[in-house]
């Protein structure tokens, strides 16, 4: 059991030692808890403060798979050390994007902060204090995005129109006139239009909002967007990123309901497409027209003649694939139809009488075969049949013609059944 023990302790220390992070993630991110962060290979340095517990430097402890457990520094709070501990679980996008997964309770007495908070020595533990499963719920995604290199997606379909909008944080409509909300010149970003309503969206400066993660869970969509402000927001009022809730409102297809919530979205409970506690907000857009984007769910820049022109290329490919293979399965099952029908004969004149047998011969099945042919008549088939008569039939004569043979050969046959009938009597 000792023994047992001590493997367990030394494969423990192994794995600590070796917890780092992948290359292509140092360097400068931003991130969606903390704003800003630089990620060295054992470490992660938050530039903006964690909940009110300043800036912290977290260090890679344990590590299974695409699972990290991350333990900060000490710290002094209230005149007791403590640690902070995060459990997250990255799914690499690309080169410059993460999405990771905050497999954490919300810490009491913070709004969205999925954090473990504990008196030194913490002793964080991978399996007891993380919370990793298959599949997680919408409100745990964050975002990773590296800094100077932002990975964009298109915004959901739902989205991809021009909009007027109503927006309330908790005291009414702030933009009761002329509004704007433009997601058609670039499918890929949110444009709030500030000379119409100076209500900032998003807790943005600009109100440029670029769309970067979107989950589906049930009929709602989460959104998460990026602020494309160039001074960094201070993560009080304005956020670098901000999540979205949204819902196409029923029997209202020109109108979607949502609300916004800095960092990342909040548990179902706490943030409804017509819900949200404070800071967040609620919006209500209407599409400006009946239609969408011309174009829509396509990349920037990518025309609709475009997409036509090709669909239409894969048309005629297709098409012409089709024709080509029904030409072939046509010729194959007529050559094998053609193999297995009755096969003619081959022609056989006079000359090779002897040894044509002209009765099993398909000839022999018609008499109305001109005596001019070079294949059998009925005179020659008569002749195979029942031989010479007594009047020595010559069936090459020239000057012997069809009526004669007959009746020669209809003699024949008279005399032939006579004398069959008389040895018959006879023997009786």
């Amino acid at each position: 059991m000792f023994l047992v023990c001590h493997l367990f302790l030394v494969y423990l220390q192994q794995t600590q030692a070796v917890c780092t992070f992948p290359t292509d993630m140092v360097g400068s991110w931003h991130v969606s808890d903390f704003g800003g962060a630089v990620i060295q290979r054992k470490t992660l340095t938050t530039e903006k403060s964690v909940v009110n517990f300043g800036t912290r430097i977290f260090e890679c402890t344990l590590k299974e798979d695409n699972r990290y457990l991350l333990t900060s520094d000490v710290f002094n709070f209230y005149g007791s050390p403590f640690q902070l501990g995060l459990c997250w679980e990255f799914q690499k996008v690309s080169e410059t994007q993460y999405i990771y997964y905050a497999a954490m309770d919300v810490l009491p007495n913070t709004p969205n902060t999925r954090i473990l908070f504990r008196l030194n020595p913490a002793n964080f533990n991978i399996t007891g204090d993380c919370q990793f499963k298959s599949n997680y719920d919408p409100w745990q995604a964050r975002v990773f995005l590296k800094n100077g290199a932002l990975s964009i997606s298109q915004c959901p379909l739902i989205m991809q129109a021009n909009f007027t909008y109503t927006y309330d944080f908790g005291n009414g409509n702030q933009c009761t006139g002329n509004t704007s909300l433009d997601v058609c010149s670039d499918v890929t970003s949110m444009e709030f239009d500030y000379s119409l309503c100076s209500t900032e969206q998003g807790y943005s400066a600009t109100g440029s909002l670029t769309c970067v993660h979107q989950e589906q869970f049930n009929e709602l969509v989460y959104l998460i967007v990026f602020n494309n402000d160039i001074d960094a927001p201070d993560e009080v009022t304005r956020f670098r990123f901000t999540c979205y809730v949204m819902q196409q409102q029923k029997g209202g297809l020109h109108a979607i309901q949502m609300t916004q919530y800095p960092q990342a979205c909040l548990d179902k409970l706490y943030q409804t497409p017509y819900r949200v506690v404070r800071p967040g907000a609620h919006l209500q857009l209407q599409r400006s027209s009946k239609d969408f984007c011309t174009g829509r769910g396509q990349g920037k820049g990518q025309s609709v003649d475009s997409v036509v022109s090709a669909v239409a290329a894969i048309g005629a490919v297709f098409g012409t694939i089709v024709l080509s293979l029904s030409i072939v399965i046509g010729v194959k099952l007529y050559n094998k139809f053609k193999k297995h029908s009755i096969q003619p004969a081959r022609s056989e004149s006079v000359s090779s009488l002897a040894s044509f047998d002209r009765v099993q011969s398909m000839f022999s099945l018609d008499g109305r075969i001109s005596p001019f042919s070079l294949r059998p008549t009925l005179s020659e088939i008569a002749y195979k049949r029942f031989g010479s008569s007594m009047d020595e039939l010559d069936y090459m004569n020239d000057e012997t013609n069809d009526q004669d043979l007959f009746e020669a050969m209809n003699d024949n046959f008279i005399d032939t059944v006579e004398s069959s009938f008389d040895q018959s009597y006879l023997r009786e």
